[in-house]
């Protein structure tokens, strides 16, 4: 599998380099464009502020660090922050449709598939460090009530160092607790989340860990050729979002959505964490 990967980090990136290599091969004089969010996170604004349903991603390890499960991560922490809000997502996708036709029309504008990179560090920028001390200041101070163990995490760089404590911090506890409940006839269930948290750590990484720098002129123009009232309605541009409002709106999202623990519980998670 490494030998047919190649340079690709898995799977999920090699194939969606053969669609795109695809559609350009074969997409020649249609209407159609490629689009590429980087990592997508809780929604902004639609269809509800910070909502999510998918435990995949950063959202899945805010919760898993929210709720006490997730002790070690691996990020650079000097990176910039690279998420873009699911709603600004399909906002940029109408509109780039709007776009790939407005182009098909124009003869001279005719420049054989267009690909619109839509990524976050077009924003006012974030790195990593930055953006998790925000965030821990956001889980205790809205604590859930089903958090199972104390809040805390350590960022790792290298893969190395994240293997090593996520041993000593995940995977040890785990055995301890499922051999507790091996022994009281329950299923053992915490070596598998983990393997499933070290596999999304894993998988993130590679995207994480480093500075990427896109090709984003399409975008940009893009948004620079809509109306006012048309970046109203299709709100996409990362430069005017407010990482502070966004990160509240996603942490209670998380909250609310994944762990399923309403705002009205805030006050038995306070006492929870203080104790």
């Amino acid at each position: 599998m490494r030998r047919l990967l190649g340079k690709f980090p898995n799977t999920y990136t090699y194939t969606k380099q053969i669609g795109e290599d695809i559609v350009r091969s074969e997409g020649k004089g249609l209407p159609i464009g490629i689009h590429r969010p980087s990592i997508v996170t809780p929604t902004y604004k639609e269809p509800l502020k910070g909502w999510t349903n998918s435990i995949i991603g950063a959202a899945g390890l805010g919760l898993g660090v929210g709720l006490g499960l997730i002790r070690v991560l691996q990020f650079g922490c000097d990176v910039t922050v690279n998420h873009v809000p699911a709603d600004m997502v399909v906002n940029s996708i109408i509109a780039s449709a709007w776009d790939v036709t407005n182009k098909l029309i124009d003869i001279n504008s005719r420049k054989g598939v267009s690909v619109y990179n839509y990524e976050g560090s077009r924003g006012p920028g974030l790195n990593y460090t930055t953006y998790w001390k925000k965030c821990n200041l956001l889980i205790h101070k809205y604590f859930s009530v089903k958090a199972i163990w104390h809040v805390y995490h350590i960022i790792c760089e290298t893969r190395s160092s994240y293997v090593v404590i996520a041993f000593f911090l995940h995977t040890l506890p785990a055995f301890l607790v499922d051999a507790v409940l091996f022994c009281l006839g329950k299923r053992p269930m915490m070596i598998k989340i983990y393997r499933k948290i070290h596999m999304m750590v894993g998988l993130l990484a590679y995207f994480t860990t480093r500075d990427w720098n896109f090709e984003s002129s399409n975008t940009r123009l893009l948004i620079e050729n809509m109306s006012h009232r048309d970046r109203v309605i299709f709100f996409s541009d990362m430069k005017n979002i407010n990482w502070d409002e966004y990160l509240l709106r996603s942490a209670l999202g998380v909250r609310t959505y994944l762990a399923k623990d309403p705002l009205d519980t805030v006050p038995q998670g306070q006492r929870k964490f203080r104790r």
